[in-house]
């Protein structure tokens, strides 16, 4: 979902409203114009609500947790692995893509060479 945009037309047409020498209808005019307004950052606060949690959920772990979560992830994993192999057309993009999984890979890969590097000296 991406977020919303103040279109520049909207602007023109508040500036116009705002400039008009008749006064009648220019509240209700502006009136509908803040209630799109209102929408468009309703709609800004919405989508931050929404990815936000999916950004800090993995920055928020504490270590334990993380760890945890590690384990637990690779685990399954490496389940869905053995299981797909089995089939004709296993799907290894989804199961490597799902969730925080390449944040993992990521950190696997990483400690195989630290281990690697240490296993060197």
């Amino acid at each position: 979902m991406s977020p919303p945009v103040l279109q520049y037309s909207d602007y023109n047409d508040l500036m116009d409203i705002l400039s008009r020498t008749d006064h009648d209808n220019t509240y209700s005019d502006l009136m509908s114009k803040e209630t799109k307004v209102l929408d468009t950052v309703n709609a800004v606060v919405k989508h931050y609500q929404q990815t936000k949690p999916k950004n800090e959920r993995f920055t928020s772990l504490t270590v334990a947790d993380m760890a945890n979560a590690f384990v637990t992830d690779m685990s399954k994993m490496f389940t869905e692995l053995v299981d797909s192999s089995k089939s004709k057309n296993p799907d290894y993009m989804k199961i490597f893509t799902g969730g925080n999984r390449l944040i993992y890979l990521g950190i696997l890969v990483l400690f195989i060479s630290f281990i690697m590097a240490l296993a060197a000296f």
